[in-house]
């Protein structure tokens, strides 16, 4: 009952209690306590990034209506425009030489009720404008063009909830232009995407929001290629069909009245379907441009604040020489520079100990393992890219935000003996991340 009243959006807080001042009385009345929250909201804030592979400012700006029109329907623009300093990354704290543009738009409707009572329906629009920036250990030329692309997307679907399961079925479409920030760019393409998206969710824990015991489990299924179109390989424009499956199961169990172990686990496999794409994604076959392309959209990527901590975003996986996404760098043959190519199979675990620190304010023990393989059903558990840290976290009513400071152990990176000296030896110190903890 609980769930379904937060899940109206106009309340803040809701709590059910059973009065049992008549012990006697053949019924219990329940007695349910909510806190109205602000029907309309206009969001400002901003934000600063520095990481091993990028530094830049954006600013979040937002307005939501949960009553729009009436009958509690939520309508909400998200507007996050932002600028990438380029080439300044940690460690070397190189001084800007490019200012490279980025802005991320988002417009959605929901409106409750659809089909029947308890079946929500949902559209949306979005427009993305970003540029493409990978982990390298090669110095970039600033006057080098890097590449980017402008998403548009739309898509529209329906949701229902049968008390702790929960389903989302969407249609969605994009269309993705590259472009790129100061040169004439080749060999890419157009992509196109088509799919269908279904979302199951099984929450089984005793808080959404902090969780303490309890399981939760989710799966991702998506078909792309629906519907079905022609194959645009070859005139200029990329078009995915495949089928792509991400199960994911969370578990917490309380160590004491305050301390918590949350273990994570998920795998992913992406398959896509003959004379699609992923025809070079096979062993002894260097991965082509427009593979790659695809993949970057549909593939697995691993590393990141809610993945892999002590690895940056896209640090986990198969890299190749791919000249097209590093343009002007300048090559060592015998040492050259890869890019994160994304791979075909995932999979991912971590071990989190969550402690009190004061007030609001926790502590996090954690280590996260995973792997990226680039090939179809390859589940690599020798390549487990072992990391371990510590952060912090404070509670905010819509989750924890969370800084972690991870670092790879030296030696539990790859333990195949055919593994490349470059699989186990980790590319980077430590990584640091920060953002709202969604494990």
């Amino acid at each position: 009952a609980k769930r379904a009243i937060l899940a109206l959006g106009v309340f803040a807080e809701a709590e059910v209690e059973p009065d049992l001042s008549h012990p006697n009385s053949p019924t219990v009345p329940v007695k349910v306590v909510v806190t109205p929250s602000e029907l309309r909201a206009v969001k400002v804030g901003g934000g600063i990034e520095l990481d091993v592979i990028r530094s830049g400012v954006h600013a979040l700006t937002g307005w939501e209506d949960r009553n729009f029109l009436g009958g509690l329907r939520r309508f909400n623009i998200d507007l996050r425009p932002g600028i990438v300093l380029y080439p300044t990354r940690l460690p070397k704290f190189q001084a800007p030489q490019e200012v490279l543009f980025e802005a991320r738009a988002r417009a959605e409707l929901r409106q409750p009720g659809v089909l029947e009572a308890r079946t929500g329906g949902t559209v949306r629009g979005e427009i993305n404008v970003y540029p493409v920036l990978a982990f390298t250990d090669a110095d970039r030329p600033a006057k080098a063009f890097v590449p980017g692309y402008l998403d548009l997307s739309a898509g529209y679907g329906f949701d229902r909830s049968f008390g702790p399961f929960y389903a989302n079925l969407s249609y969605n479409f994009q269309n993705s232009f590259p472009f790129d920030y100061g040169a004439t760019l080749q060999n890419f393409h157009k992509v196109v995407l088509s799919y269908v998206d279904l979302k199951t969710t099984l929450d089984l824990r005793n808080d959404a929001i902090r969780p303490r015991s309890g399981i939760f489990v989710g799966n991702d299924l998506q078909v792309a290629g629906l519907p079905v179109l022609p194959n645009f390989r070859g005139d200029g424009v990329l078009f995915a069909k495949d089928l792509r499956l991400q199960p994911e199961v969370r578990g917490y169990i309380p160590l004491s009245r305050r301390w918590t172990l949350a273990l994570r686990a998920t795998t992913g496999f992406l398959l896509p379907l003959p004379s699609s794409y992923g025809d070079t994604f096979r062993p002894g076959i260097e991965p082509g441009v427009d593979d790659i392309q695809l993949v970057f959209f549909r593939g697995f990527f691993s590393g990141g604040p809610n993945s892999n901590r002590g690895y940056p975003y896209r640090g986990v996986g198969p890299k190749g020489k791919v000249s097209q996404f590093l343009p002007g760098v300048d090559e060592d043959p015998l040492n050259p520079t890869l890019f994160p190519t994304g791979g075909l199979t995932l999979w991912e675990a971590s071990v989190e100990v969550r402690f009190p620190l004061s007030g609001d304010l926790g502590g996090v023990l954690f280590c996260d393992a995973s792997d990226v393989s680039q090939y179809r059903f390859d589940v690599r558990l020798l390549y487990p890219h072992l990391s371990c840290g510590t952060g912090i976290r404070y509670d905010t009513p819509v989750g924890a935000i969370g800084l972690d400071l991870g670092f790879p152990i030296p030696g539990a990176q790859a333990f195949a003996p055919s593994a490349a000296s470059s699989e186990k030896v980790p590319a980077n110190a430590f990584a640091l991340s920060i953002g709202i903890e969604s494990r």
